[in-house]
């Protein structure tokens, strides 16, 4: 509380208190040191402790004398003016936000405050009385359906991708390739855990896109094994010869795909940040298919199909 009758008698002005206050409580941002492969951020911090601190700011000088705070005002303890009412459903309520740090993940740190709610109402109404503790705003609600929309859609391309093979092949091939895409998958995933990929509508949304693609080269793979089955090879011949011949063609084809998602992994600013996800898990995607294509996909057909041919045999015996 300022006296204004000594303040105009030393020939101080408001606004020299002001300035002298804003001056002395600091905390800004300095820079950075390097320090070889380290970089440290610097911080200037220079706040106010208690009130006693603050009554001790020079604000001014008279006659080679330095005039303090607390000879021009009474520097007190006391609540900030208001300047903001809440209400939550016409009633009076104080609003707390809370902000997650930089990197970490919205949904956890939102499960996390969630999960801390009940005990901080009960130590607040063991002081305040009863206290009624709500969330208003809740960032990761649209975001958790934004990512369960994005996965249902993905697992309803996978079985699109399945009901279509089935209309053109209409025989075990069909089931081989069912396989192909789930391991594919849970391939794609150990990938993504492996290089710290979070599950976001970014990579979500990569899934989605290679999971069309993902049949590509096991249709191919077992197209070529089931022409040499026509040629009335064994099973486990057609495989080997089918898988071999194409084994080439199939790397190519996957890797001029790769060549276009690859890059923006390297892309940096905003767009190398919102796309980094989707291009780490296409390109995860299609390596899994890859890998399933000539690695599973002769496995699975010399077994499926020499299974059948065994059944045919006993029939026609």
């Amino acid at each position: 509380e300022l006296d204004e009758a000594r303040l105009a008698s030393l020939g101080i002005p408001i606004a020299q208190i002001a300035n002298r206050l804003s001056q002395e409580n600091i905390n800004l941002a300095g820079g950075t040191i390097k320090e070889g492969e380290a970089e440290y951020l610097v911080r200037i911090l220079n706040e106010f402790q208690n009130v006693e601190e603050i009554g001790e700011i020079v604000v001014g000088q008279k006659a080679n004398v330095p005039i303090i705070l607390t000879d021009v005002a009474d520097v007190t303890k006391s609540h900030k003016e208001r300047k903001v009412s809440t209400r939550v459903n016409g009633k009076e309520s104080i609003e707390i936000a809370i902000y997650k740090e930089a990197g970490s993940n919205t949904v956890s740190v939102a499960q996390g405050v969630k999960g801390k709610l009940g005990e901080v109402q009960e130590n607040v109404s063991g002081v305040s009385g009863d206290v009624n503790m709500e969330v208003v705003f809740d960032q990761s609600t649209f975001i958790e359906q934004s990512v369960n929309e994005v996965l249902n859609t993905a697992i309803m391309g996978g079985v699109l991708a399945v009901l279509v093979l089935f209309l053109f092949l209409r025989n075990s091939s069909t089931v081989i390739i069912g396989f192909s895409i789930p391991i594919s998958v849970i391939a794609t995933f150990f990938f993504l855990f492996i290089f710290d990929v979070s599950l976001n509508i970014m990579s979500l949304g990569g899934l989605a896109l290679g999971i069309g693609m993902l049949v590509d080269n096991s249709i191919v793979v077992l197209e070529s094994i089931d022409r040499y089955r026509k040629e009335r090879l064994s099973a486990a011949e057609a495989a080997e010869k089918g898988g071999s011949e194409v084994g080439q063609a199939v790397v190519a084809a996957t890797m001029t795909t790769l060549c276009v998602f690859v890059p923006i992994v390297f892309v940096e600013g905003i767009a190398g940040q919102l796309f980094r996800d989707l291009a780490l898990t296409v390109t995860f995607s299609l390596i899994s298919a890859l890998l399933v294509a000539v690695t599973l996909i002769p496995m699975l057909s010399s077994r499926l199909r020499s299974e059948v041919d065994k059944e045919r045999d006993e029939m026609a015996s």
